[in-house]
């Protein structure tokens, strides 16, 4: 996208085109979820903080990230 708007045109295939866009999309998809998941998080914390003060660990974020990011890029393609 910025390599369109410096030089003028496109340069490379449409597989590279494909990709940037895929990877345009995913970002924003992604950051929407992570933004929720941050917002659910927080929410848990409030609502039930002994609860989340026993189940919530570094391992629990990490498992919800990776998924967040997983299910974020199947549901671009």
């Amino acid at each position: 996208m910025a390599v369109q708007a410096f030089v003028g045109h496109w340069p490379f295939n449409e597989h590279a085109c494909s990709f940037a866009v895929f990877l345009l999309y995913a970002g924003g998809v992604k950051s929407l979820h992570c933004e929720l998941l941050i917002a659910l998080n927080r929410f848990w914390a409030v609502s039930a903080p002994h609860q989340y003060r026993i189940h919530h660990t570094k391992r629990l974020a990490g498992y919800l990230c990776a998924v967040v990011w997983f299910l974020g890029s199947l549901l671009v393609l």
